[in-house]
């Protein structure tokens, strides 16, 4: 997975839940290992793509995440962005398989 497509897995992955999650979550739904996983998560936040609360469940103390309407905005983009591309090699090789 190349490094820009990774956030933007994120960002579906947390998208496509109706209640956060937390990063072992999202790294079992992306098989993404925590190393790596974090980083990007703050990254995220930093960016305001996603926000995280701390939260408790079960008695433990885990900090889960949801996407913000700039994580939406930023997802539309890319969603847009991958379309006019793929449009464009379909016009380019007008129909090869």
């Amino acid at each position: 997975m190349r490094d820009t497509e990774t956030p933007a897995a994120f960002l579906r992955t947390i998208m496509n839940n109706a209640k956060p999650l937390s990063g072992i979550d999202i790294s079992r739904a992306t098989g993404i290992q925590s190393g790596s996983l974090y980083p990007i998560l703050h990254r995220l936040e930093r960016e305001g793509r996603i926000a995280g609360r701390w939260d408790r469940e079960g008695g433990r103390r885990r900090k889960v995440y949801g996407l913000t309407e700039a994580g939406r905005t930023h997802l539309a983009e890319e969603g847009a962005r991958i379309t006019a591309a793929s449009q464009a090699l379909d016009r380019l090789l007008g129909g090869v398989s």
